[in-house]
């Protein structure tokens, strides 16, 4: 059987119309406009959630696949870094934490004052941030205890 190549085009010719009438993929605006595509972030345990994590778990085996030699492994990482920075914090947290110190002593971007701005809007620095006031309030607690005589049991 002989296949037409315009016959073919012209039956994948709407697949794309198709796929963004799906209720998913538009929204209908008050005003009856209409927007296709994602707006949100996908929900948690839906299908484009778990697309994310997989393609997540997928630049981590090839950032950390040990067939593959240094010059592509360089490459996967900084691309985890791009396209699932959370990802890069959990599964790399040390090179992430070494990037914001450096960051910091050498600034590649801004001034110093920038580069520790950065660095307390990371979730590190936020970690830091709440550990210090953590330690300011039991210290608080401590010699307000000490000071009125009651006891910390």
């Amino acid at each position: 059987m002989k296949t037409n190549k315009k016959t073919k085009m012209e039956e994948n010719e709407y697949w794309l119309d198709e796929l963004l009438e799906q209720p998913e993929n538009h929204k209908v605006e008050s005003d009856g406009s209409v927007l296709y595509g994602c707006d949100k972030e996908p929900g948690v345990f839906s299908q484009g959630w778990w697309l994310d994590k997989k393609n997540a778990l997928e630049h981590v085996w090839l950032a950390k696949n040990p067939f593959n030699d240094k010059y592509d492994r360089e490459l996967h990482r900084s691309g985890l870094r791009l396209f699932h920075p959370d990802a890069y914090r959990i599964f790399f947290p040390f090179t992430y934490i070494w990037g914001l110190i450096a960051d910091i002593i050498h600034p590649d971007y801004g001034t110093r004052g920038d580069a520790w701005e950065r660095f307390f809007e990371s979730s590190v620095g936020e970690i830091v941030l709440l550990l210090i006031f953590g330690i300011i309030i039991s210290v608080a607690a401590i010699i307000f205890c000490k000071l009125t005589g009651i006891g910390l049991a």
